[in-house]
């Protein structure tokens, strides 16, 4: 005779079926920031786990995908605005850079015409001043190409007769590579104030020691700015310092904005790393542009 357990009990309950490892980490991922769209995986395959019934853990499968998608698109729309807003920081910047720059080359403007309209004054009712012993201070082109030195720094006025710029250019850096130097136009033009700024320092010991390794060629913009502009040399700063390739395209460049006021105390700090070409730090970062050209 065989005795019955249950004889008069109740059975027991069926075991419940375990919990989706899937639904429970997937449930869990979208509580974190960085795990949403892990979540909404992991939460599909709770789905396909749950669905037979052999495992628990549906709803929260369900949750994970549904709270996955939506911290998934809030993350994108949030990072989209924090991009534009950077964006449009970073463009107000510029503009207010360029503002700035405007302003101080109106100043400029402002003071060599009161300087010049001095002297025309002066120059009424006394001797003439005499003209400072630098090449063509005033930005006066010569007929000929002329080189001079300032000190131990070779410069080159580019003269009107040049046939070509471009063959005048890789002519110098065939002569600055003789010299164990390194070849920087500089354009500007006459009347340019800052540009008689920066030639009147040459014969500071801060700015012999900066061009050191450098020579010097000037450029009139005037004279030679169709020349310029088939070479993709930007006009629009004066002065403009420019390192040039083998091409006798710029292959690096700055301007006067990148130090106040014209004197040898701020020009060689930024002329001395930029001949050398190790000038990072810049107010305006030089950029080729995607076609054929170069902007400053």
């Amino acid at each position: 005779m065989l005795f019955d357990p249950f004889l008069g009990k109740k059975p027991p309950p069926p075991k419940k079926p375990p919990f989706s490892p899937a639904a429970v980490a997937g449930a869990l991922l979208s509580l974190l920031p960085i795990g949403s769209i892990a979540a909404i995986f992991f939460g599909v395959a709770g789905l396909r786990q749950t669905r037979l019934g052999t495992m628990r853990g549906r709803a929260l499968a369900l949750s994970a995908v549904g709270l996955g998608g939506l911290l998934t698109v809030g993350y994108a729309v949030g990072t989209t605005v924090l991009v534009m807003r950077e964006l449009e920081t970073q463009n107000a910047k510029a503009t207010r850079e360029d503002e700035r720059w405007a302003a101080k080359q109106r100043e400029r403007e402002a003071e060599e015409r009161a300087k010049r309209e001095a002297e025309a004054e002066a120059q009424k009712s006394a001797t003439p001043l005499k003209a400072p012993a630098l090449p063509n201070p005033q930005g006066t082109v010569p007929q000929r190409t002329q080189t001079t030195t300032v000190g131990a720094i070779p410069v080159v006025e580019m003269g009107v007769s040049e046939p070509s710029l471009s063959a005048a250019i890789l002519r110098e850096v065939e002569t600055a590579k003789k010299e164990n130097r390194e070849v920087m136009l500089m354009l500007g033009r006459a009347g340019c104030g800052p540009c008689d700024g920066v030639m009147s320092s040459l014969k500071d010991p801060l700015m012999q020691d900066a061009l050191a390794t450098t020579r010097l060629v000037r450029v009139d913009i005037e004279v030679f700015g169709e020349d310029l502009k088939r070479l993709n040399y930007p006009t629009a700063r004066m002065p403009g310092f420019f390192l040039v390739r083998s091409d006798a395209m710029p292959r690096d460049g700055i301007d006067g904005g990148e130090w106040g006021d014209d004197i040898a105390q701020n020009i060689a700090p930024v002329l001395k790393p930029f001949s050398r070409g190790v000038f990072k730090r810049r107010k305006r970062e030089w950029k080729p542009l995607p076609m054929s050209g170069t902007f400053l």
